[in-house]
């Protein structure tokens, strides 16, 4: 066994680091739990969006008890929002995949089949009002028509999420262009075995609180805070 370890790392320092670093990948984060499950969970197991990392440890923190979500395209991110939002509102075009959403979706989550028509899938928010966040995550050639209705119905202050933003760039520029301000979250997520984007696009008037400490401590992080900095 030892022939395989490169020379410089057979001290251990640099072995035990390359090892540290793939279990809070792996382990901490839940990367492990969610691919042998097949779905996205965090390391407890809890549902958690098929965002990136970094997009996740910053929706986590904050307080969405009173607001309200719209997403194109549902599954564990529905669970999600369910568990932190005042109502969640989802479309699905997948028959299958809606009925088994549908079996532990929360009392607070209206969804909605809309399979055999690309406008009445993306029309379908028309009905709703307005969302404090919309999320763009479904049928790929949707997205930048959900992006035009997505402006629509965004409430002041909301935001705007496009997974996968890496690959919608004409969609991600549509959002910009709205004056909205682009941030990207890069990174791994859940099951994917290479880095994408997900990308908020938030109001002017972004007003968005959290819940308690900000930025929340990451679970891949065992050392002790600095203290009064």
């Amino acid at each position: 066994m030892k022939f395989l370890i490169p020379r410089t790392f057979r001290s251990g320092g640099k072995l035990r680091s390359i090892y540290t670093i793939c279990r809070h990948l792996l382990v901490d984060l839940g990367w492990l739990k969610s691919f042998r499950a097949g779905r996205c969970v965090q390391k407890n197991g809890e549902e958690t969006p098929w965002f990136t990392y970094p997009a996740i440890a910053y929706l986590s923190q904050l307080d969405l008890r009173e607001r309200t979500v719209f997403e194109w395209g549902t599954g564990s991110s529905t669970r999600f929002w369910a568990k932190r939002a005042k109502q969640v509102v989802g479309i699905e075009d997948h028959q299958g995949w809606y009925e088994k959403v549908k079996s532990w979706a929360p009392e607070n989550t209206e969804l909605r089949l809309l399979s055999g028509s690309m406008d009445r899938y993306i029309d379908a928010i028309d009905t709703d009002g307005a969302f404090d966040i919309i999320v763009i995550d479904g049928i790929q050639e949707s997205r930048l028509r959900c992006a035009h209705q997505a402006i629509k119905h965004l409430k002041p202050g909301g935001m705007i999420i496009l997974d996968n933003s890496d690959d919608a760039l004409l969609t991600a520029e549509f959002l910009r262009k709205q004056g909205l301000l682009q941030i990207d979250f890069t990174g791994f997520a859940p099951i994917n075995v290479q880095e994408h984007c997900t990308s908020l696009f938030l109001h002017r008037d972004y007003n968005f609180q959290p819940l308690g400490q900000q930025p929340l401590r990451s679970p891949a992080n065992k050392t002790k805070p600095w203290g009064n900095v």
